[in-house]
């Protein structure tokens, strides 16, 4: 595998993830502390899952059947954030917002993040005005602090009423066919469904070491060299419900080539 200059990794994986490079120029099965630049996608397929680390020690976990875009990412060598938008094409994402002004875009909605914890997801679901009818809902579900949800530009018309909320944590908020939907509070269904989700993933390397051509800082280890990528997981939110979950799959030896 050649190493590349990028601004985050693919830390660890179960099952079938695939890399899309340089806006699809090439495709690749992941591998441990692959490299990601602007531009690159990545895919999990079917009972797969990832997670990804960023320069500015934001994490992004990545459920089945889900892809994500790094459509912009500036970096501030002197504030030391970064600037940062992903698209979520479909599926959903666990963010953890680090030293960024980090944005997630959907095909309808933007979520505005600093400091937060969320999950954003975007499915196709029954129409709330028209139950006979389905159409694509995009939501957030704050975990910690709050954050933006806003209507996208080309979808704002003079007969909008409402083009952003903002969703505290505890609650959801969503954009579908095109509008968005009044707050709610997330009751323990929706906690259990969405964090079900997102189980902690367990590499078979006791400890890895960040390659040369990435930086230790950019994923937090200054002080320790070789320090376990599982010790940075993000303690589960306190509104989060006790879930048991069975992965049927083995989890693969990712330190193989």
């Amino acid at each position: 595998m050649t190493l590349r200059n990028g601004i985050g990794i693919i830390s660890i994986f179960l099952m079938a993830v695939v890399l899309h490079v340089n806006a699809y120029a090439s495709s690749e099965n992941a591998k441990p502390l692959m490299q990601l630049q602007m531009k690159d996608a990545v895919e999990t397929k079917a009972n797969s899952r990832t997670k990804l680390f960023f320069s500015d020690d934001s994490i992004l976990n990545m459920s089945e059947l889900s892809r994500v875009e790094v459509e912009e990412y500036i970096y501030s060598n002197e504030s030391k954030r970064s600037k940062s938008v992903y698209r979520l094409i479909d599926g959903s994402l666990q963010v953890v917002v680090g030293r960024s002004d980090l944005e997630v875009h959907t095909s309808t909605a933007v979520a505005a993040a600093r400091g937060t914890k969320f999950i954003m997801w975007s499915r196709i679901a029954k129409n709330r005005k028209k139950i006979d009818e389905e159409t694509r809902e995009e939501c957030i579900m704050t975990l910690e602090g709050k954050v933006e949800l806003k209507l996208k530009e080309e979808l704002i018309t003079k007969d909008t009423k409402k083009k952003r909320l903002f969703v505290n944590e505890g609650d959801i908020g969503c954009v579908a066919a095109g509008s968005l939907v009044d707050i709610r509070p997330a009751g323990s269904a929706d906690r259990a469904e969405w964090t079900s989700k997102f189980p902690t993933l367990y590499s078979s390397i006791p400890t890895v070491t960040a390659p040369a051509a990435f930086a230790p800082v950019a994923i937090g280890i200054t002080e320790m060299p070789d320090m376990p990528f599982i010790a940075q997981e993000p303690e589960a939110p306190v509104l989060t419900s006790p879930v048991t979950v069975e992965i049927v799959h083995p989890i693969p030896n990712i330190g193989a080539n």
